[in-house]
């Protein structure tokens, strides 16, 4: 069983010099020489994909039907929900982009926005807990179809009936407000836990003195960064790292297969600037306000390769 840490960069260029296990990156902005190019210093690579929402800016956009087009997304200019409860329609458009994410090489996937059952203003349709586990477990199943593991991102509350199903799970500011335990149910399984504490709500000190030490205790990945996933970023000097098992590509060929590999897995991975508002959050809004995701692109680019630093 190995032990790993991770680093999320959804905006700006990737640096290839962090010792970090695990990078989160883009999957339309991130070049698949990038992915092998992080590959063959050894790092693990996740492709960040949005899988509950609409952006207007990805290359694919047009191709989503408008039926399934909910409610703007609040916060997030070019963003609406999706209608997850539209598996039918939804699913070319999903399998296009893990085809895409294992075509450029990457290890792993991060499906964000897979809680909108619990959005704040709604979604523009009667979502669910039931719709949102059956989508869920779909998109895991999908991923899992492919090679690819795949990380709960968000919906804490639904964290021990997909744990199952899912290899690793993401949080965000789960000790500066409490609900880190909602991750016990990987924990319990040995799957990597990956946390990101940021500056604007939790200052220096008690990153140090009371989030790493507790982390470590968990078995916890936690890293402290800026809100809007650039570069920076500072970790528990080396104290915190969560377990992983197998980040590269699974093999998981049959349904069976998937139940089994579910023990032999795990990954990590990111999303950015939230409302302000969002500070000062009661722990069931987290899910809303403290989202990874890359900023939205004023115009197409691709993301440049920083060399290590020489040493």
């Amino acid at each position: 069983m190995g032990y790993g840490s991770f680093l999320a960069s959804l905006s700006g260029t990737i640096n290839l010099s962090p010792s970090a296990d695990v990078y989160d990156v883009d999957l339309f902005d991130t070049p698949a020489a990038t992915v092998m190019a992080l590959h063959q210093r050894g790092r693990h690579v996740i492709c960040y994909v949005s899988v509950g929402s609409y952006e207007d800016w990805r290359p694919d956009a047009a191709r989503f039907p408008r039926s399934v087009i909910g409610k703007p997304y609040q916060g997030w200019s070019g963003e609406w929900w999706l209608d997850v409860r539209n598996i039918a329609a939804l699913a070319p458009l999903m399998r296009a982009r893990l085809d895409l994410c294992k075509a450029k090489g990457f290890d792993a996937v991060e499906p964000d926005n897979i809680d909108g059952y619990q959005a704040e203003g709604g979604t523009g349709f009667p979502l669910t807990a039931g719709d949102q586990l059956r989508y869920n477990r779909w998109v895991a199943a999908e991923a899992h179809r492919r090679g690819l593991s795949i990380g709960l991102k968000n919906d804490s509350d639904q964290a021990t009936l997909l744990a199952p199903q899912f290899d690793w799970a993401l949080t965000e500011d789960c000790f500066q407000q409490g609900w880190c335990a909602r991750e016990q149910p990987f924990l319990a399984r040995h799957k990597a836990v990956f946390a990101t504490e940021y500056t604007d709500v939790t200052d220096r000190r008690t990153f140090d003195r009371s989030d790493c030490p507790r982390a470590l205790q968990l078995g916890i990945s936690l890293i402290y960064k800026h809100r809007t996933l650039d570069l920076w970023r500072t970790t528990c000097a080396g104290r915190s790292k969560s377990r992983i098992s197998t980040i590269s590509p699974l093999k998981a060929e049959s349904a069976a297969a998937e139940q089994n590999l579910t023990r032999r897995r795990a990954v990590a991975p990111g999303r950015a600037t939230p409302p302000r508002a969002c500070a000062s959050a009661p722990p069931r809004q987290s899910l809303r306000c403290s989202p990874l995701r890359p900023p939205r692109p004023n115009a197409p680019r691709r993301q440049e390769i920083v060399p290590p630093l020489a040493r």
